[in-house]
């Protein structure tokens, strides 16, 4: 039943016996029994890193180790827990030969994963961490816990006392900056706001991969994610593709570059007159009153180089204000239309009727790693380079 193709990611899954690394149906009793009691291991990677396999397989071992033993999975939420977890441990059940109704069943309607040997594993989401409370369990294991609350951690912590098991708790994770949690309990366990107490024995051991780690990753596809993400000097690269802890949560657009992209105007490839007599000036607007309003004025040039001209943010403007601004900006640089918060309709029927032109946005918040709307939009534009490595987008 051994898993085959093994690599860096893999190791994740295997438990360290007297004799080496024990894996599914090898090892002796006396390797079973030096489990280490106690052990909190996070294994974080890049994306397509495999740490949702590596976190089944150390779950498959577990659970073949020990019979009869309760655990805990879980998942920032059902979409992720049943697209992602659930799939990687069906394919690892797959890969170690056991078959679905002869060694294990999945229980939709509880969300549990029974086993041939009398094991049972709770399939959870941390969206309600209080919920998590109350356990019993040998294991829990967190996938993607970069999206889950430091109570959750807490609450499956402390529910390891099935009597007669080494208790054991893994992580596996995309990293999410230097303030997130995860970073703080197994790297900087002194900042966190209420550390817990660390029990005689408590290990915390980090184990990096990247996704370049992974054998099924082609050359063609890396060489893709690296230019999709900046460079191997860029911090988005560094935490999403080789799993370091290098940005700060919160931090949009991590690949802004103020020396690459906050350029002066007589450095620029086009002179801003140019742009406006090339014709292609479009705008966008988002509204607000305690939430500073925005305008934004671009232009693109023959070649699709991006240039943000002009633009204001202020809190506190009234409507006539912004409808003002909005007005002096577009007869300025014959701004083609600017695209609005759809929120609201009224502002847009107003606007109109000063005679802005106006589109609905498409104003899906989206994520850096999706470059067709939103977050990602933007992260490809500052991520953008001309075939000479110079930007494609300029600010004034």
């Amino acid at each position: 039943m051994a898993v085959a193709a093994p690599n860096r990611i893999q190791l994740f899954g295997f438990q360290a016996g007297r004799n080496g690394f024990v894996r599914i149906g090898t090892g002796s009793k006396e390797d079973l029994e030096d489990w280490t009691n106690r052990l909190f291991l996070y294994g974080h990677g890049g994306r397509s890193a495999g740490k949702s396999k590596g976190g089944s397989y150390r779950m498959l071992n577990y659970i073949n180790a020990w019979p009869g033993c309760v655990g805990v999975v879980t998942a920032p939420t059902y979409p992720i827990l049943h697209d992602a977890t659930l799939m990687a441990i069906r394919e690892g059940l797959d890969e170690a030969g056991f078959v679905r109704g002869l060694h294990w069943e999945y229980i939709q309607g509880r969300e549990e994963l029974q086993f041939w040997n009398g094991s049972l594993v709770h399939l959870r989401t941390t969206e309600h961490p209080d919920r998590l409370r109350g356990t019993t369990t040998a294991f829990f294991w967190m996938d993607e816990p970069r999206g889950s609350p430091y109570d959750a951690y807490r609450n499956l912590k402390a529910g390891l006392r099935q009597t007669g098991f080494p208790h054991q708790g893994w992580f596996t994770s995309t990293p999410k900056g230097r303030k997130h949690w995860l970073y703080r309990v197994w790297y900087a366990r002194r900042l966190l706001e209420a550390p817990d107490k660390v029990k005689p024995g408590d290990q915390y051991i980090a184990f990096p991969a990247s996704t370049l780690d992974n054998p099924f990753v082609g050359g063609e596809v890396a060489a893709s994610m690296e230019e999709e993400y900046g460079g191997k000097d860029s911090p988005l690269y560094r935490q999403e593709i080789l799993g370091e802890h290098v940005i700060a949560e919160g931090l949009v657009y991590p690949t802004w570059r103020p020396s690459i992209h906050l350029v002066p105007v007589k450095d620029w490839p086009v002179t801003p007159r140019e742009l406006i007599a090339g014709g292609r000036v479009f705008g966008g607007i988002d509204f607000g009153f305690r939430n500073p309003a925005c305008i934004g004025v671009f232009a693109l040039d023959s070649r699709d180089r991006q240039y943000m001209l002009d633009g204001i943010y202020k809190a506190r403007m009234t409507e006539p204000e912004l409808i003002g601004e909005a007005k002096r900006l577009q007869n300025l640089y014959h701004v083609r239309a600017f695209a609005c918060d759809p929120a609201d309709p009224g502002w847009r029927v107003s606007a109109r009727r000063a005679g802005i032109r106006v589109v609905k946005a498409m104003n899906r918040k989206g994520s850096s790693r999706d470059t067709s709307f939103g977050i990602g939009a933007c992260t490809a534009a500052l991520n953008a380079r001309m075939p000479d490595g110079t930007s494609m987008f300029f600010v004034n």
